[in-house]
């Protein structure tokens, strides 16, 4: 489903605006007219309607929705909850309710009255913020949704609930919690990042009368789910051999983290690469003999078997479980600069270039990178606050100003692409928070390429396998117990399970 954060929302109504000459106040009424659709298709109670409205845009929705109700004969009252209106079409909506002498009440001057009155209320509408909420609230809008939250109303928001961010997910104390929300256009971040997703109760989206156009036009990023394994797995041919799927060298592991080749090159031919190539140091490869014997081993020291596993690769994956230094700074950047095939980075790869990560302009071939929120924020100069205020922008900045695909990874992994479109994943298991999960999916990821799959897809692909395997894992194990070892087992039911739509 196409997700609009606050920049693409807008840019919707712009595009509707220069595409049919649409003026605001008729978009606020469309908006109000879609919302009472789902009011009314839902039959939701309408006794005593009470729609809280801010000085905004999604003020105005609240008081078209307001002038609407009273239109049908439902007893509908109005409550300013952040001062008069200041935005043109909230004023003229406004000025309208006063003259058809719809009761407007002000919660910094009417509250103890508003707080008796709101609990004989059926329903309440939240149209404060919106999308526009980026402040905490004030002690007299808090306090209200402190009350609403606590009656027995049922809570209807518009668009996003007011104490929601819609880009960050970020819940402030005293939200408005919506028994549900309609988000007008489509959805937004924080409808389906897990932190903020229970905020919004049920989920419902609306074009609110926006062009088509305009909305095909400003979209740009989508949400993910398995389906669409199904879609994007490479079929594979009855005359296949090992030598179809490519040939995936890792450069991975150390002495004091030898397990983590291990994992990486498990979820490599978990994904259904022909050839693993471990290069490592010796204790590595020794743990790596053990825990995945179809690997092929070569020694680090040896430059020589190192130049020739490097010449024959078709994928490389470099990264994970490295200590940080001048070898491994000087592998990473030579590799970037010479390297033709597709090339993920992940884990210390990522944290030697962080002083020069546009050397990633010098990649001859397709790469991918697989950073948490650490890693990013040392490759970008962000903090992780500003990352976590706008991830998807953010994921999409580095990845159109650097042309490498950008895996950011947290509870919902955003997958940006150079071509400036964004994926977002759904989430998995909270059990996936442990050692080694990163490793098996920078694994996963680097099989499906070498495997077949086009770069892009192979991100996905890794992303939502990793995921979707994380959900077995906790059925059996439990989100405490669980390690990315458990995670790789499953991989097999999540693919297999896919390969049945062929």
């Amino acid at each position: 489903m196409r997700i609009y954060n606050d920049p693409a929302q807008r840019n919707v109504e712009k595009i509707t605006n220069q595409l049919t000459g649409m003026p605001d106040i008729d978009m606020a009424v469309n908006a109000a007219k879609s919302v009472l659709e789902e009011i009314n298709r839902l039959r939701l109670p309408k006794e005593l309607v009470f729609i809280l409205c801010g000085p905004g845009g999604n003020g105005g929705d609240g008081f078209a929705l307001a002038i609407l109700l009273a239109r049908q004969g439902v007893a509908v009252k109005a409550v300013l909850c952040a001062g008069k209106p200041k935005a043109e079409t909230t004023v003229r909506l406004y000025s309208e309710t006063l003259r058809l002498g719809i009761p407007v009440a002000d919660v910094s001057t009417d509250y103890a009255e508003i707080k008796n009155e709101i609990r004989d209320a059926s329903m309440v509408v939240d149209c404060v913020f919106g999308i526009g909420n980026k402040r905490p609230l004030d002690e007299a809008c808090a306090n209200l949704f402190q009350v609403v939250n606590n009656s027995n109303a049922t809570r209807l928001a518009v668009d996003v609930p007011s104490g929601v961010c819609s880009d960050s997910g970020l819940v402030l104390e005293n939200a408005f919690k919506a028994d549900l929300t309609v988000c007008l256009i489509g959805l937004k971040p924080a409808s389906v990042y897990k932190t903020s997703k229970s905020a919004f109760g049920r989920i419902l989206t609306t074009d609110a009368g926006q062009s088509s156009e305009a909305l095909s036009r400003a979209v740009n990023t989508w949400t993910m789910d398995r389906r669409l394994i199904g879609e994007l797995l490479p079929r594979r041919k009855p005359d296949s051999y090992k030598g179809t799927f490519g040939k995936l060298t890792m450069i991975a592991g150390s002495r004091h983290f030898r397990g983590a080749a291990s994992i990486a090159a498990m979820g490599g031919y978990l994904a259904g690469a022909g050839l693993v190539d471990i290069i490592s140091d010796t204790e590595a490869l020794n743990t790596a003999s053990v825990l995945c014997p179809e690997a092929i081993f070569t020694d680090i020291s040896d430059v020589q078997a190192v130049e020739r596993s490097i010449a024959k690769a078709t994928t490389i994956l470099i990264g994970c479980g490295m200590e940080s230094g001048k070898r491994t700074k000087s592998i990473v950047t030579g590799l970037i600069r010479t390297f033709k095939g597709t090339l993920i980075l992940d884990a210390e790869s990522l944290n030697s270039i962080m002083d020069d990560p546009n050397i990633l302009h010098e990649r001859p071939g397709s790469t991918i990178i697989t950073p948490h929120l650490g890693e990013f924020s040392r490759l970008t100069g962000l903090s992780v606050k500003e990352i976590l205020n706008d991830r998807i922008t953010a994921a999409q900045n580095f990845a159109v100003s650097t042309g490498v695909i950008t895996v950011l990874k947290s509870e919902n992994t955003v997958i940006a692409l150079p071509n400036c479109t964004n994926f977002v994943d759904l989430g998995g298991s909270t059990g996936l928070a442990k050692a080694a999960s990163g490793d098996l999916l920078a694994g996963l990821i680097a099989g499906f390429v070498a495997g077949g799959a086009p770069a892009e897809d192979a991100a996905k692909l890794g992303v939502l396998t990793h995921t979707e395997a994380s959900k077995y894992t906790e059925k059996e194990f439990g989100i405490y117990s669980m390690t990315a070892t458990d995670v790789a087992k499953h991989v097999p039911h999540v693919l297999a399970s896919a390969s049945n739509t062929f």
